[in-house]
């Protein structure tokens, strides 16, 4: 299992080094969460106890709390519901399962905390971005809305 696991790290790694720097938009943060998700889910149902399963799900929850950190509240709210419900389908149909409602804990554990470390993290960008007494919007985020100035020309020397 950690062989092939490192084989598909490696492989994302040499991806993202070549692809990453040519991309637009956001997609490779949402793609190394969609990994760490898939690994750890695809985990559940290799490992052969109860308590390997639970610490997979305590993984999830690493990666939960780093896609609640930088991802926007819809696109990590998308990527939750996807990997809680993958987690939660493995973990049930796993033979090798002791108790059902285990699992059905971790992945209330593993929401509860993420979306609280989302919210404060919007809480906080929030006090960054807007005025304390007015409300309105002040100069870091008006520099992010608007569109960045043209640079300027080197000037040329004239001959």
């Amino acid at each position: 299992m950690a062989a092939r696991i490192a084989v598909v790290l490696l492989v994302a790694a040499v991806l993202a080094l070549r692809l990453g720097p040519r991309s637009r938009g956001h997609w490779g943060l949402d793609a190394a969460v969609a990994l760490g998700w898939s690994l750890a889910a695809c985990g559940v149902a290799d490992v052969q106890t109860d308590v390997g399963q639970v610490l997979l799900g305590i993984g999830l929850l690493m990666v939960a709390v780093f896609a609640a950190y930088f991802l926007p509240r819809r696109r990590f709210l998308a990527h939750l519901g996807l990997v809680l419900g993958r987690f939660v389908v493995a973990a049930a149909t796993h033979p090798l399962a002791a108790s059902p409602i285990t699992y059905p804990l971790v992945a209330v554990a593993v929401a509860g905390t993420s979306i609280t470390v989302s919210r404060l993290v919007g809480g906080l960008r929030d006090l960054v971005l807007r005025d304390g007494k007015t409300g309105l919007l002040n100069r870091r985020d008006l520099a992010e809305l608007s569109p960045s100035p043209p640079r300027p020309q080197p000037a040329r020397a004239r001959s």
